[in-house]
């Protein structure tokens, strides 16, 4: 494809002139990039030791798929899910990381990194915290709190049902940082943060970055410990839309019950793989229990469940399968081979990331919005006739996108989708 040669001749370009030990690559989704990577580890692998690190082991199990594709063999390159490179001892030339962009939300999610503690509307603390925190007429709030607050809210987590899992945290509290999200009505969530966050190995040469939505130096620096003199200025491939493929959003604003009502409308008007992604796990598992669709085999996976990759071979295993997730590995990197339909449920508002709240930003969301969209649209591109049903309403985010988006009421939705794919 051109934006694979493209990519090559920027990297080629890149070791004649840079001198910096980072540099970052941005390609559009369906790009060929995994090929690209298997190419230059086993070429770089010859003369050095190279190692390919992907956030998961669902994308680790796509990349060894690239093996079979390339002339000779990856048995020279250390395949290696994030967890399994910030463990390694091993020295390595060089470092080649795919769908780079995960990189943060797997940080976020990991336990060891982070420890989360859900606190019910009953719970003491949850409303102390909401009394102390929230100010009058606001719903929700997120922010870091200080060293002493923070010690207060886990000298109460170790007198509480939590004291397990804080007494972890209170060994050494001066390593970890507090964040706290507040909401007026429902749970609160105390986040307790190691810091450093990450500390990312550098190789003695080169490290590289690939991702369709690369992270900025701050979140560079901030999750994975990459100082920003010596990251290169992101180099950025255009490129083309890979296959025929349409999107349509719903003009009007729907319930959940009348999304559920066509969501089973549209999984009854075809037969082919599916892909259904929600905002949060919540949301998801209660549209899955709703749903029954005779003949169709019907798959959850939630944010962090341990059978997850068993539900996923079953899922790959049924040609008319549906997977209902919220998980982020869904969202924003994992190909899946034959899939024709993708129903985006609700727009996905990130919940704010560590680093807003570090910096005390004012957190809106449309910038992650916008790339959790992209991401997940770009889900659908390997093939033709491939279409992304949006269960909302996109006119203020549009022109951002990176497809086009076509209006349709529900009733002419299904029908195109009946004639389209069945």
């Amino acid at each position: 494809m051109p934006e694979q040669e493209k990519l090559l001749s920027k990297v080629y370009e890149r070791f004649q002139v840079s001198k910096k030990q980072i540099w970052t690559f941005s390609s559009p989704p369906s790009s060929g990039k995994t090929h690209v990577i298997a190419l230059l580890a086993q070429f770089l692998s010859e003369e050095n030791a190279v190692s390919v690190v992907v956030p998961n082991d669902y994308i680790k199990q796509q990349f060894h798929k690239q093996e079979s594709l390339i002339m000779g063999n990856l048995d020279g390159v250390d395949i290696l899910n994030l967890m399994e490179y910030l463990r390694t001892k091993k020295a390595h030339d060089f470092v080649l990381v795919d769908e780079a962009h995960n990189l943060k939300s797997s940080l976020e999610l990991n336990p060891n990194l982070v420890k989360a503690f859900e606190l019910s509307p009953e719970d003491e603390l949850c409303q102390d915290l909401q009394s102390r925190l929230l100010p009058a007429g606001k719903k929700f709030l997120a922010k870091q709190l200080s060293f002493t607050s923070g010690k207060e809210a886990l000298d109460h987590l170790c007198a509480s049902k939590y004291r397990k899992l804080a007494s972890k945290i209170s060994e050494d509290p001066t390593f970890w940082k507090c964040f706290v999200y507040v909401y007026r009505e429902g749970k609160s969530r105390l986040l307790f943060v190691r810091s450093p966050l990450c500390s990312f190995k550098t190789p003695s040469k080169v490290m590289m970055l690939f991702s369709a939505t690369p992270l900025s130096a701050d979140e560079l620096f901030f999750y994975c410990g990459l100082y920003k003199e010596a990251i290169e200025e992101t180099c950025v491939i255009e490129g083309v839309s890979r296959g025929k493929r349409a999107f349509f959003s719903i003009p009007d604003s729907l319930s959940f019950n009348s999304k559920i009502d066509l969501l089973s409308n549209i999984l009854k008007k075809n037969s082919c793989r599916t892909l259904v992604l929600f905002n949060n796990s919540m949301g998801c598992e209660k549209a899955y229990n709703k749903m029954f669709i005779p003949n169709r085999g019907l798959f959850c996976i939630k944010t962090r469940m341990k059978a997850r990759e068993d539900i996923y071979r079953d899922f790959m295993r049924s040609e008319k399968g549906v997977l209902f997730t919220s998980s982020q590995v869904f969202w924003e990197g994992i190909t899946i081979e034959d899939l024709r339909l993708v129903v985006f449920f609700d727009p996905p508002y990130p919940r704010p990331h560590l680093l807003d709240l570090r910096k005390g930003r004012k957190v809106y969301g449309k910038r992650d919005l916008v790339r959790r969209l992209n991401q997940g649209m770009g889900r659908i591109g390997r093939k033709d006739g491939g279409i992304g049903v949006l269960l909302f309403d996109v006119k203020g985010i549009s022109a951002k996108l990176n497809y086009q988006v076509s209006e349709m009421d529900p009733s002419s939705l299904l029908r195109f989708i009946q004639k389209t794919i069945s």
